[in-house]
């Protein structure tokens, strides 16, 4: 169980255990494909935001089914545990991709990114500018460890705890209570914000290349604001719908996200 899940309490263990048990049925992989019908024409990286991400068979099948059909393209989503060393996850995800995608050798290469996940794919873009041809980072995430509570707080909310469940006391400030916590004990991830831009600043990649998708509805776990001025050029895409837009699940007894805000995100990604 990772570090913010149990610093958060039972409510995010529950809305965590209901995401497992919804991929109980689906054998643990390093990575999950989604085909088109048709033929194959590009193979897109796909890694998700904090905790959600280690799910995508789960909590992103909804988007990844239908951003393969409408795009002709064949999904590799890999999975990772949250931690606080993000070079650590980031390296586990090339690795797992690079041996999935081996299977279409040739073919153009993408990545799409939410949250979090959207941070790795830049930290292997930054390693290797020719990794993707193109980036489409949904609602990129560049923050702490305070935020990645934040984002698990609101995974908490959209999941209602689950039935019976006591929420968490009304009118405290989970995430930024645990930031400080883990500040205070010398914990942050890895790279920090402030580093992580450094590299960006330096990535050598065409502004045409990279395309930022925001939500009316995000507030302060967009990154997009920060990391837009030093990726001078690349585009911006505004879509309806707040941080978890990319999410629709609903199995075992979970239900996150609505429907057709994953088909304006798919439509805004062909």
């Amino acid at each position: 169980t990772d570090i913010v899940a149990k610093a958060m309490g039972p409510n995010a263990d529950r809305a965590i255990q209901l995401l497992r048990e919804a991929a109980d049925d689906l054998e643990p992989r390093e990575a999950y494909v989604f085909e088109p019908e048709g033929p194959v024409e590009g193979v897109a990286h796909f890694i998700g935001g904090a905790a959600l991400g280690t799910f995508p068979q789960v909590a992103y099948k909804a988007l990844l089914t239908r951003v393969a059909q409408k795009c002709g393209v064949a999904v590799v989503a890999t999975p990772f545990d949250l931690g606080l060393d993000h070079d650590a996850a980031a390296r586990t995800c090339r690795t797992a991709f690079r041996a999935e995608a081996a299977r279409w050798r040739g073919l153009p290469r993408y990545g799409i990114g939410h949250s979090l996940g959207a941070k790795l794919l830049l930290l292997i873009a930054c390693d290797d500018a020719d990794a993707y041809e193109k980036l489409v980072l949904l609602a990129p995430n560049n923050s702490g460890v305070a935020d990645s509570a934040r984002l698990l707080e609101r995974l908490v909310d959209a999941a209602g705890g689950g039935a019976g469940e006591k929420r968490p006391a009304e009118g405290i400030d989970w995430g930024g209570v645990l930031g400080a916590a883990f500040s205070m004990a010398g914990l942050e991830v890895t790279p920090p914000p402030a580093e992580t831009l450094e590299r960006v600043a330096r990535l050598r990649r065409p502004a045409r290349g990279v395309t930022f998708v925001r939500f009316e509805d995000d507030d302060d776990l967009d990154a997009a604001a920060s990391l837009g001025p030093v990726m001078s050029g690349a585009s911006i895409d505004w879509l309806d719908g707040g941080h978890l837009a990319p999410v629709f699940v609903e199995a075992g007894g979970l239900r996150l996200g609505e429907e057709n805000l994953v088909d304006g995100v798919a439509d805004a990604i062909a």
